[in-house]
């Protein structure tokens, strides 16, 4: 059975070879007669085997990270404390059970910031850590270790310790890209120490783009320096859950037998303007961390260590683990990377292919959620190539439209940060047939228009028109949108015997209007009723004796008003009276054709012998003979309406 023992080194270190727990002592970054010492990231689980690698391999994590096998430009900066004498030849021995290519003068510099630095069995784990896992990531990439003469990072007068002048040195070697920082001082960051944080800001920026990264730590801690600093990438803690095929089946905030990741609101920092624009909190304090990566010591990461005869040491954890792969994968990303572009791609689309988003755990202060959050950040990479997205687009042109006409829409010159060629993408959706086009690749800054007409088969009403930007790195704006509606045109027309109004003629509404519409009947006319008409439903009758009407526009169409003659009465002498009021069959006039119309309708209703009157609405018969009207009247009626018709 593997025996192993679980040591903390980030404000707790010590190490223990026994098979049980060791007893450990509190180390929390202090300000004394010396200043303030801070102390490494790292958790350690010792494991009884020391003569093979136990837990994460490379392969592994590129695997769930989705990074290149190979890759890294320029220099990695490895900043920590004293001397770890074997740390080449420990590499190497890391590199070849891990098919990494070896280290050499030309691909590793170890840089003392004096020639006689003592050794820290503790600080020498970080240097592996940092060190082997850094080049794991980025193999091609230079690693520069630089070696501070003690872990005091700020002398009692407030001047810069030993450890801060060699983030110095770091800084300004011009090979550097990324500078890791796998340390940091405790809970509430230096203004808890008593001294102003923001005045040591200045050591964590260079005049050729270093981006710093900086661990959160690992006892929950509330924005630990120097990652609670806005000019250095706070890296949080996961962990990891495999599947049995080796995918990855989820990452949660890592918290574990007592460890966790730090995070929280610095107190001394204001808020930096990259979280300001992505509405991290209301409070106008920096928050930590920025972004994170897996840190479990279960199974934790492998180093070898050979400077006290246990040479494979299984496994590391802690946030540390996470600053120097950071860098690593800033080097393998071409240099992009900072945080003002990891917080302006958190709010473009193209987040989810960046960025495993955290949601699920909790560091006991704070808990994991969508989008940033106090333990995990924006979440952990999913890629190297951190490439700002294109600006947003605008889109101009008419807003209201009808058919068979072209009209023009426009979008700005759309700049693309990283200088990408870029293509615009339009879409048009509506009630119609929908529109969709992908320009060709052109030049960053480059405008864009399109010509774009709603045929006769387009339905009135509104139309949707989105245009977004994709650059040649896959990096997606957002979308601008503009909202657009097709005219509705309504012909009004009468049938002779009075006016409207509107006015008999052809208008053009916005869809969506409701217009009054109203008959006038001239003198010795009747208003009988309106119809209104289009292709789709055919007629439509509206209000009946009603001379007004207000109708909600959504289509075109052809409304008629119908007027006519008050009434026509067929007379036969001496026997009866037939009298239509109305003009039932539309033709503007009441006469003998509509008394046609209202037999064949008494005929069909008539239900006894003898009756007064029948007919349907807006139609009164009347026949006057010798007192009883009955069905002899009827057909008497009928042959003599024939014979005068």
């Amino acid at each position: 059975m593997k025996k192993f023992s679980i040591v903390l080194l980030c404000i707790f270190f010590g190490l223990s070879l026994t098979s049980n727990l060791s007893m450990l002592t509190t180390h929390k970054a202090v300000a004394d007669s010396a200043g303030v010492y801070v102390y490494p990231c790292h958790v350690l689980v010792v494991n009884a085997d020391d003569t093979s690698p136990h837990g994460l391999t490379p392969t592994q994590i590129r695997s769930a990270y989705n990074l290149p096998a190979t890759g890294g430009t320029g220099t990695i900066a490895i900043v920590d404390a004293f001397d770890d004498p074997t740390i080449l030849n420990d590499a190497n021995v890391f590199s070849a059970q891990f098919n990494l290519p070896n280290l050499t003068d030309a691909t590793f510099e170890k840089h003392k910031m004096a020639s006689n630095i003592t050794f820290d069995a503790n600080w020498s784990d970080e240097i592996s850590l940092d060190v082997e896992w850094a080049h794991a990531i980025a193999p091609n990439a230079k690693i520069l270790l630089v070696e501070a003469t003690t872990n005091n990072a700020i002398l009692p007068d407030g001047t810069a310790g030993p450890l801060l002048n060699a983030v110095d040195y770091a800084r300004g070697r011009s090979d550097v890209v990324a500078v890791s920082m796998s340390w940091g001082s405790g809970s509430g960051g230096l203004s808890a120490l008593g001294y102003d944080e923001p005045t040591y800001n200045p050591f964590f920026t260079s005049g050729h783009g270093v981006i710093f990264f900086a661990a959160s730590g690992d006892q929950g801690e509330n924005a630990s320096w120097p990652a609670s600093s806005p000019n250095v990438v706070g890296v949080g803690g996961t962990t990891l859950n495999f599947r049995s095929d080796g995918s990855v089946a989820s990452e949660t905030v890592w918290n574990d037998s007592g460890y966790t990741t730090g995070g929280g609101i610095s107190p001394s920092e204001s808020e930096p303007s990259y979280q300001l624009s992505y509405g991290v909190q209301s409070n106008g304090h920096r928050a930590v961390p920025d972004v994170s990566y897996c840190a479990d010591q279960n199974p934790g990461y492998p180093i070898f260590a050979n400077y006290s005869g246990q040479q494979w040491k299984n496994s590391m954890g802690g946030t540390s683990a996470g600053a120097p792969q950071w860098a690593a994968i800033l080097s393998d990303g071409r240099l992009y990377g900072s945080n003002d572009r990891y917080y302006t791609i958190a709010e473009s689309p193209s987040h989810q292919s960046c960025f495993r988003d955290i949601i699920n755990g909790t560091n006991g202060a704070y808990n994991a959620a969508s989008g940033y959050d106090f333990v995990t950040g924006l979440g952990s990479p999913l890629t190297t190539e951190f490439h700002y997205p294109p600006t947003d687009p605008t889109l101009s042109g008419p807003q209201t439209v009808v058919r068979n006409v072209w009209y023009t829409y426009t979008t700005n010159g759309v700049v693309d940060p990283d200088g990408a060629p870029i293509r615009y993408h339009l879409n048009a959706t509506g009630p119609g047939t929908p529109y969709q086009n992908t320009t060709i690749w052109v030049s960053s800054g480059t405008p864009m228009s399109w010509n774009l007409m709603w045929e006769p088969t387009d339905n009135p009403g509104a139309y949707l028109i989105q245009a977004w930007v994709e650059d040649s790195y896959g990096m997606l704006s957002h979308m601008a949108s503009l909202s657009v509606s097709m005219n509705v045109t309504v012909s009004i027309t009468n049938s002779g015997g009075g006016t409207t109004s509107p006015a008999s003629g052809s208008y053009t509404y916005d869809y969506g209007t409701s217009v009054s519409i109203a008959a006038y009947p001239n003198a010795n006319k009747y208003f009988w009723f309106w119809t209104a008409n289009n292709s789709a439903t055919g007629d439509r009758y509206y209000g009946a004796q009603q001379t007004a009407f207000t109708m909600n526009i959504t289509e075109d169409f052809n409304i008629t008003a119908w007027f006519g003659d008050y009434n026509y009465t067929f007379k036969y002498p001496n026997y009866y009276a037939l009298t239509c009021i109305g003009d039932i069959n539309f033709d503007g006039v009441c006469n003998m054709k509509d008394i046609a119309i209202v037999i064949n309708l008494f005929n069909k209703n008539q239900s006894s012998p003898d009756w007064q009157s029948s007919g349907a609405a807006g139609v009164d018969i009347l026949c006057i003979c010798d007192g009883v009207i009955n069905m002899r009247d009827t057909a008497f009626l009928i042959s003599n309406f024939n014979k005068h018709i």
